[in-house]
């Protein structure tokens, strides 16, 4: 028989689904995560004791971490969206009555899988319509914000004296990089309908900007 460790991840998984079920139960159908993993690792089953203990260094983040928990909470994961165990606590599984029923057959743990794959690819589904859903709306809020403030923006203009619209052009000219004669145009009155002269550097040569 092959070595547990030498299994792919699915047939792990698969076998470690069946003896959640099964050690729970024995264990009177609620039980800690360690409570559950000692009777698992002490259990009459094909999963060798030093499973458990292997470490392993991450290629990605460089630390160490045990590959037991990744195929203990993989299958503990597909048993609870399937709604044979639930968490009452944070660290504790309990059966549900679907769990304290069911009978273990060669077929129960593939049928597990194939429901949980299910279950992730119409969770994927979801999160994606959300998301075009949200950017949908941000872009018609986006838009629609945008529109205000024109509208906002026209009517602060017509509501300004025009003493005040000359002060504002200049101070808008000025911000676009335009050095403003400080003499022409800063009269209101007499100025020969000048509201600013000044010089626009443009390419290393001064543009007259009136």
């Amino acid at each position: 028989m092959m070595n547990f460790a030498d299994l792919s991840n699915k047939e792990q998984e698969k076998i470690m689904i069946s003896e959640i079920i099964r050690n729970l139960k024995k264990l009177g159908g609620y039980a800690t995560k360690r409570e559950l993993l000692d009777a698992i690792k002490k259990g009459e089953n094909t999963i060798d004791e030093n499973f458990f203990e292997e470490e392993k260094v991450s290629q990605k983040s460089g630390k160490i971490y045990k590959p037991s928990d990744y195929t203990f909470n993989f299958s503990a994961k597909s048993l609870l969206i399937t709604g044979y165990l639930s968490k009452p606590k944070q660290s504790t599984f309990e059966l549900t009555e679907l769990g304290r029923k069911v009978k273990l057959d060669e077929h129960f743990a593939s049928d597990i899988q194939q429901k949980a794959i299910q279950f992730w690819k119409n969770e994927k589904k979801s999160k994606q319509f959300f998301k075009l859903s949200f950017e949908k709306e941000l872009k018609h809020s986006l838009d629609d914000s945008k529109e205000n403030w024109r509208v906002e923006l026209t009517r602060a203009l017509k509501s300004m004296s025009p003493q005040k619209f000359e002060t504002f052009a200049r101070g808008l000219v000025k911000e676009m990089g335009v050095k403003l004669d400080e003499k022409i145009g800063v009269s209101y009155t007499n100025d020969g309908g000048l509201d600013g002269f000044g010089l626009l550097l443009v390419q290393m040569t001064s543009e007259p900007i009136v």
